[in-house]
């Protein structure tokens, strides 16, 4: 036979001070460890040419599921390169994301997107042998990148020629359809009064 539970045990359901830490301890070491962080504050860690992705998959990634937050009532500004590598502004609401290594892994997938977005655009940032060499950057995505770039280069530009414009006429000729045209004269004008053009 089962002893009976022990009424101020850590499992004890009764609020002491001894089994309210126990538990709470348990409860943190069986969740993740995760913690909040303004989407704000975590934009502001990136470099302005790794926010592109990130800013336009956010709220893609929120649909889904793979990031959970809550929305702030404030709204941040941010400055990033934009796919053609100019600098740009994004301004929008802020929100409290839950940092997990889920995020963590998500943010650095959609900055490495972003960087491929600047170079399939001739953006003009910087890739380093080691980023190729490591894996951070696919060589074999950025060669199929540098080979359209190359297609692109060598085709022949089109000319445009300068041909003169002809004058335009002082009288242009009025559509028919749109010529204004008073009612008969024996008729009172109203709203209802159709108008006819001969």
């Amino acid at each position: 036979m089962k002893p009976p539970p022990n009424p101020n045990g850590p499992n004890s359901l009764t609020p002491t001070p001894g089994n309210l830490t126990s538990a709470l301890d348990r409860f943190d070491s069986e969740r993740s460890i995760a913690t909040l962080i303004r989407w704000s504050e975590l934009l502001g860690s990136l470099d302005p040419a790794d926010r592109l992705k990130p800013l336009q998959q956010f709220e893609r990634a929120l649909h889904k599921g793979m990031i959970l937050s809550a929305p702030l009532p404030d709204t941040f500004t941010t400055t990033y390169l934009d796919a053609t590598g100019q600098d740009a502004t994004h301004e929008g609401p802020d929100d409290l994301v839950l940092d997990t290594p889920e995020l963590r892994t998500w943010l650095a997938a959609q900055v490495i997107e972003s960087r491929y977005a600047l170079v399939q655009h001739g953006a003009p940032i910087r890739i380093t042998a080691e980023q190729i060499i490591s894996g951070e950057l696919d060589f074999t995505r950025l060669a199929s990148i540098r080979r359209t770039m190359a297609g692109q280069r060598l085709q022949p530009q089109p000319q445009v020629s300068k041909a003169p414009k002809a004058p335009a006429s002082d009288k242009a000729k009025a559509d028919p359809r749109t010529r204004k045209t008073t009612p008969p004269k024996d008729t009172r004008p109203t709203e209802t009064t159709p108008v006819t053009t001969p």
